[in-house]
């Protein structure tokens, strides 16, 4: 059995081509949760890859811009 491949963040998002910023947004929207080490660093399997690809292929992309707004929205907002 081989073991299984644990990517950090900047890996992961490498290989699923998004931003780290992407991947913090979904993982605080809590459209992807990312596994965490004891020292609470987080990293992703290759089931999170599957994950965001299948999405990618087939099912709408997730979307969390309702839930934080573009950049030009939340700096309006803090005005």
């Amino acid at each position: 059995m081989s073991p299984i491949k644990l990517y950090t963040p900047r890996e992961f998002a490498a290989r699923v081509r998004v931003s780290l910023s992407t991947l913090r947004r979904w993982d605080q929207a809590g459209l992807i949760r990312a596994g965490r080490y004891p020292n609470r660093y987080r990293f992703y399997t290759e089931d999170h890859v599957q994950q965001v690809l299948n999405t990618d292929a087939g099912e709408d992309e997730p979307d969390v811009s309702d839930d934080y707004g573009t950049h030009a929205e939340r700096r309006s907002a803090a005005r």
